[in-house]
């Protein structure tokens, strides 16, 4: 894959990056969770939970900032913030994102 030549592709490809990467902070977030539950240990889901936070709010302004360039509109724009509050969405979100060509 060629290297991004336009502030667009640059911006689709850093949003496709966070989506990756907040869906697996989001599935590490959901085992720490379970852990914490199933063995009723120590409050390990503090540090997981702030960064999977912060990965969150990134996704967020990213998926604001590709929305004009995206061409989507409001309603594609909710269904792709809502991805990211589901498992795996955010894979799904980091696939919907295309750079132009």
């Amino acid at each position: 894959m060629a290297a991004p030549t336009t502030a667009q592709d640059r911006d689709a490809r850093a949003f496709r990056i966070t989506a990756y990467v907040e869906a697996v902070s989001y599935l590490v977030l959901l085992v720490f969770v379970a852990i914490y539950r199933v063995f009723d240990g120590p409050d390990l889901i503090r540090v997981p939970g702030m960064v999977h936070g912060i990965i969150a709010l990134v996704f967020l302004v990213m998926a604001l900032r590709v929305r004009e360039p995206q061409g989507w509109d409001w309603k594609e724009t909710l269904l792709v913030l809502l991805a990211s509050a589901v498992p795996f969405g955010g894979f799904w979100a980091g696939r919907h994102v295309k750079e132009r060509p």
